[in-house]
Formats: structure tokens, C-alpha cells, sequence
């Protein structure tokens, strides 16, 4: 419930009208996630490979993807899109950090204002807001689901 709270937050901090935060399980190779659309509408869960996709990349490479058409990037999938008759417009998807500066989580936001990019503005607003939420995150899942 945590992760949901969390990822609302960022989706309004950041007008996204969807987002998602994949929890990076290295061992297992996966990314696994709970996504939050709104307050009024649940959201569903969400596995998928790690090297898979836009969230994959960053995952992977703990780099920023801004990227203002999805259909022209190579890691995007329009199968999700297709499946649900929702149209990606934009898409900004940021790693957040655990303690020890591993990628622990990444967090994927769709359609600022429902259909515009996101700016650079966003991305600096994000990145101050998931300094500390890595830890956070991290010591929370810990305690509800030990090692």
C-alpha cells in the first residue's frame, strides 16, 4: 500500500496521469511493480522481465529516459497500449536508488497533463523528491518482507 501511496504522489507532484514503481529484484531478473492511476481507479500489479522495455533500460543502465514520443524509441512497446486502448504520449522514467547507490526501484511516469512531454524542470523536481525516497522505500519493504 506504501508503493501505491508513493507513486500517487509523484504522479501528482509531476501531473502525470499514470504512473508506475518497479521494484528491481536483481536475483530474479524481474521488475515487479503495483500501478496507480488514480485515487478513484485501482491499479493493477505488473511484472516483467529486467532487460525489457523503457523501465528495463533504466534499470539496467541508471540512466534518465525523457522521452517525448514513446512510438519512435526503440525500448517502447506499444503491446501495453494496443492491449488496453490507452495512448502513451509521453513517458519519463527515472531510477531511484537504494543506500548503497544500486538501482533499487524505477519509477515510470506517463502524459504529463494527459497528453504533453515532460520537461527538464520535471526531471530536477523528481530527482529531489526520489533522493530520499530510495532509502525510504527500501527500509519499508524491508521491514514488511525481510531478507
Amino acid at each position: 500500500q506504501m508503493l501505491e501511496a508513493v507513486t500517487l504522489e509523484i504522479r501528482e507532484l509531476l501531473q502525470a496521469d499514470r504512473g508506475t514503481i518497479f521494484i528491481v529484484d536483481h536475483r530474479a531478473g524481474r521488475l515487479r511493480s503495483r500501478v496507480a492511476h488514480s485515487e478513484r481507479e485501482a491499479g493493477g500489479s505488473l511484472e516483467v522481465p529486467m532487460w525489457t522495455g523503457i523501465a528495463g533500460r533504466v534499470a539496467s543502465t541508471g540512466e534518465t529516459l525523457n522521452i517525448p514520443d514513446p512510438y519512435s524509441h526503440p525500448d517502447f512497446s506499444p503491446h501495453v497500449d494496443r492491449q488496453t486502448g490507452y495512448r502513451t504520449h509521453s513517458v519519463l522514467c527515472m531510477p531511484i536508488y537504494d543506500r548503497s547507490r544500486r538501482v533499487f526501484a524505477v519509477a515510470q511516469l506517463l502524459n504529463k497533463n494527459g497528453t504533453e512531454p515532460f520537461t527538464t524542470d520535471d526531471e530536477s523536481a523528481f530527482r529531489e523528491y526520489a533522493e530520499p525516497l530510495g532509502v525510504i522505500l527500501q527500509s519499508c519493504l524491508q521491514m514488511t518482507h525481510p531478507v
